[in-house]
């Protein structure tokens, strides 16, 4: 029923948000990486989804196309809700989810707020082959899974500015036994 609301930002409170379009205040629930996109005051453009339950009607924003997609698919998922999706969104990038599922990347799936190892290879199970006809090769090639690096190691790279795929990517073909100063510097040599 709504693509988009398209207004001024009128409220944030946590992960609800208010927007003023046309004269009309719309509360949407939203995820983190939309919320952190949003001032007070400003012109937004949110993605939105129209929940309807018997008890509820509630509206769900987010930052981009793409994350209102993964969104969608999510709810599709046996035992995955409107609210859980949504809270699993604020926990994990939509690019990230999206390469967890169609790489089988369960271990980094479960380490998410909300998604226990039952509900992980379920939605790996249920979304794996209908994402992976969406995504890019090149996407899904580079994705290196975060579980096989060192954690310290990949922090490290992080606050240097690399983005996490981009510093599992470097870590990938470094020793893990090495001490975690000789790996960032191999993998920044390895980056060059």
């Amino acid at each position: 029923m709504f693509e988009y609301l398209s207004g001024i930002v009128s409220d944030i409170n946590g992960f609800n948000v208010i927007i003023d379009v046309n004269g009309v205040g719309y509360s949407l629930l939203c995820s983190a990486s939309a919320v952190g996109s949003l001032k007070v005051g400003e012109k937004a453009k949110i993605y939105a989804y129209l929940a309807v339950r018997e008890d509820d009607v509630s509206l769900y924003g987010f930052d981009s196309k793409a994350e209102k997609n993964i969104f969608l698919r999510l709810i599709e998922v046996s035992g995955i809700g409107a609210k859980g999706a949504i809270g699993i969104l604020s926990s994990i990038s939509a690019d990230e989810l999206a390469l967890c599922i169609v790489n089988g990347d369960v271990k980094r799936l479960n380490s998410v707020k909300g998604i226990g190892k039952k509900t992980a290879e379920r939605i790996v199970l249920e979304l794996r082959d209908k994402l992976n006809l969406e995504l890019k090769d090149s996407a899904v090639t580079d994705y290196v899974p975060v579980a096989e690096v060192s954690d310290d190691a990949l922090m490290a790279l992080m606050s240097l500015g690399f983005n996490k795929n981009e510093a599992a990517k470097a870590l990938a073909n470094v020793d893990k036994s090495l001490p975690v100063e000789e790996m960032i510097r191999l993998a920044l040599k390895n980056k060059r």
